[in-house]
């Protein structure tokens, strides 16, 4: 029994509930100002005030969650908390998931489900939605991994209605899910040879993705759009180039002092219109393919925040999990897939 693959998840996921418990019990009453626009968002959709709730830096799913334990009466910071330790479940169910879906054995994908486990309740001590952002995303990279998805209508759009999840979960999600599926669409026809028609195909699913994608993001799309008159899917992209893009200057020492006093007025933290807006560069963000200068000085700040990342993400990660998870990935997949052969 103990070699089944699904009695070792199970047994992962009754460790990580028990780690998971004591974490969010020690850390309940932890608040930063993340936490405090993501329960206030919370309250907002529970009371039906969803003016107040919509604004475009932090993303809805998360909330929209919470409401059902807000709405029973259950205070809202310990709402957000069970929230949180069941999205470092889903992460953990969606490392298990795309572990198998790489070929790993049940020995390894039991490994990357326990290391999957650490990491999560690691991670969850804030209150913040990565972990909901991770498993939907690990779900997605399960569901566009599947050779099927070129040939199958529903996969493929189901795939894209889970981009949609995960866009809904965090704005990051979008530009992921516009570079990845074509580009996965891609891997699977090479894989097949391409074949006769293979660009009707290439067509067909990829526009079944988008669809997908579509029907989920659109409503939020839509609301955005209304509360800031031109077309938005978040404004969290144009804050962070405003705080720390080229030619920001000190916008974002400016931003963090400014969130100490917030006028009793405010919604939240971050959206205060009593104070001066932040605005972007006179010559607003740069298109990286106006110029081959332009794309040179985009390639040089996405290698250098690519080091930034590595570093800031060891810094939270106690024990390195990840990158050591990095590091044997390529080596395990070489061995599965040598015994596959």
């Amino acid at each position: 029994m103990l070699k089944d693959s699904r009695t070792h998840l199970a047994l992962v996921l009754a460790g990580y509930g028990a780690l998971a418990a004591a974490v969010q019990a020690h850390c309940a009453d932890l608040l930063t100002s993340d936490g405090e626009c993501y329960l206030r968002m919370a309250v907002w959709y529970a009371r039906g005030d969803v003016r107040h709730a919509l604004f475009g830096v932090w993303s809805p799913l998360g909330p929209w969650l919470t409401v059902p334990l807000v709405a029973l009466g259950m205070v809202p910071r310990y709402a957000f908390r069970v929230m949180i330790g069941l999205w470092g479940g889903l992460t953990v169910f969606g490392a298990w998931r795309l572990a198998g879906r790489l070929g790993m054995g049940n020995a390894w994908r039991a490994a990357v489900a326990l290391c999957a486990a650490l990491l999560a309740a690691e991670f969850s001590a804030d209150h913040r939605v990565d972990l909901l952002l991770t498993g939907l995303l690990l779900l997605y990279l399960d569901a566009s991994l599947d050779g099927r998805v070129v040939i199958s209508r529903w996969r493929a759009f189901a795939t894209g209605a889970l981009g949609g999840l995960a866009y809904l979960a965090k704005l990051y999600a979008l530009p992921f899910f516009a570079v990845h599926f074509p580009v996965a669409l891609l891997c699977h026809l090479w894989a097949r040879r391409w074949g006769e028609g293979w660009l009707r195909r290439f067509g067909s699913a990829l526009g079944l993705g988008v669809a997908g994608f579509a029907v989920v993001a659109a409503p939020q799309v839509a609301l955005l759009t209304s509360k800031y008159g031109r077309l938005t899917f978040g404004t969290a992209a144009g804050k962070s180039y405003t705080l720390v893009g080229p030619g920001s200057g000190s916008a974002r020492a400016r931003g963090i002092r400014g969130l100490r006093k917030p006028p009793p007025d405010a919604p939240n933290v971050w959206q205060d219109a009593t104070r001066e807006r932040l605005v972007w560069p006179k010559q607003g963000a740069p298109c990286p393919f106006s110029s081959l200068e332009a794309f040179a000085r985009l390639v040089k700040v996405a290698s250098r925040n690519v080091l930034r990342i590595l570093g800031h993400f060891a810094s939270l990660d106690e024990f390195r999990l990840g990158l050591v998870a990095l590091a044997i990935t390529p080596i395990v997949l070489l061995l599965s897939l040598r015994r596959r052969e």
